[in-house]
């Protein structure tokens, strides 16, 4: 291993590629596009109430673990 060898700069990759070095810039956009469609309020509603029901039952499966657990306690200490 060991420091490296050489160190990447802006000038030892354009030696390295033969061409200047190119860099991506993300521009945002200050209105919407015009094309873009917006989201169905029954949808979002649709996916809220989803998520509410996934939470639920995550819950209740918690829940019944937990009663699992603590009825294998009692018989465990009951057999001893």
């Amino acid at each position: 291993m060991g420091p490296p060898k050489e160190v990447l700069t802006p000038a030892t990759l354009q030696d390295l590629y033969a061409a200047p070095p190119q860099y991506y810039q993300h521009v945002h956009d200050t209105e919407p596009q015009a094309d873009a469609l917006p989201i169905a309020p029954e949808r979002i509603n649709g996916e809220r109430s989803v998520l509410l029901f996934v939470l639920a039952l995550c819950f209740a499966l918690a829940a019944g673990l937990v009663g699992c657990i603590a009825l294998m306690k009692r018989m465990l200490l009951a057999a001893m």
